[in-house]
């Protein structure tokens, strides 16, 4: 599932990733930092903005990333902390 979606994530325009329907629940090991920085990951790699990005994570993740707004999770995706999933610098 998850493998579709950023598949979709790859080709998709803003309005495109509303349509997202099926979540993927993740552990509990991984925190919304860790989210952050898999959806940063990609979205650079894509060449997709934050907020694109951001929208993707919240409906992808929607269990993580229930109680936290689009602007905000766009704000954090290369925040600093304690995390499992680190930022890839692409050269």
């Amino acid at each position: 599932k998850l493998c579709n979606h950023v598949h979709k994530f790859q080709f998709a325009k803003e309005d495109d990733l509303i349509s997202i329907s099926e979540p993927i629940k993740v552990s509990r090991e991984l925190k919304v930092i860790d989210i952050n920085h898999y959806g940063w990951n990609i979205g650079h790699q894509f060449k997709k903005s934050g907020n694109e990005t951001a929208l993707f994570l919240k409906k992808v993740f929607a269990e993580k990333c229930h109680n936290i707004e689009v602007s905000t999770i766009s704000r954090k995706l290369r925040m600093e902390g304690s995390c499992k999933i680190e930022i890839r610098e692409i050269l």
